[in-house]
């Protein structure tokens, strides 16, 4: 399996989303997630009133989609209200995933207990995660 990344985090911060994103590519690792090219798109609306249910629904299976294609779900610990982060969060932790939460208020939530990690900052959570993919590429011992 391929060493690729989903970006979770609020939709309010598109910009901090944007930022973790370009840092993983930065560091040759792939991105799934595109949810922030959808609202800079949209100009800037994550969930406008004005699309019909089929959207939505469009717009959920493909991000689920793109969690389910990760080997990792980074949560970048929104600062601000996010439903739909939480819901990946923990869909990425069903399946097995391995997931990383950074940011102020990582523990606001007693289910980020349930990550594989936990940073202070977004910069150190890229800095294990490029770790992760430099392990994950090494031979396996015999």
């Amino acid at each position: 399996m391929r060493f690729s990344v989903y970006v979770a985090g609020s939709s309010k911060e598109p910009e901090r989303a944007a930022r973790a994103m370009n840092a993983l590519r930065a560091a040759d690792i792939e991105v799934t997630s595109t949810w922030v090219d959808v609202i800079a798109a949209s100009g800037g609306a994550s969930n406008p009133e004005s699309i019909t249910h089929e959207q939505r629904y469009d717009y959920a299976i493909k991000d689920v989609s793109e969690v389910a294609n990760a080997r990792v779900l980074w949560l970048l610990m929104p600062q601000s209200p996010s439903m739909g982060a939480f819901f990946e969060f923990g869909f990425a932790r069903a399946r097995g995933h391995q997931v990383l939460v950074s940011g102020a208020n990582q523990y606001a939530s007693i289910f980020t207990a349930l990550a594989h990690g936990r940073c202070d900052t977004d910069e150190e959570a890229l800095d294990v995660i490029i770790q992760m993919k430099h392990r994950a590429q090494l031979p396996l011992e015999r």
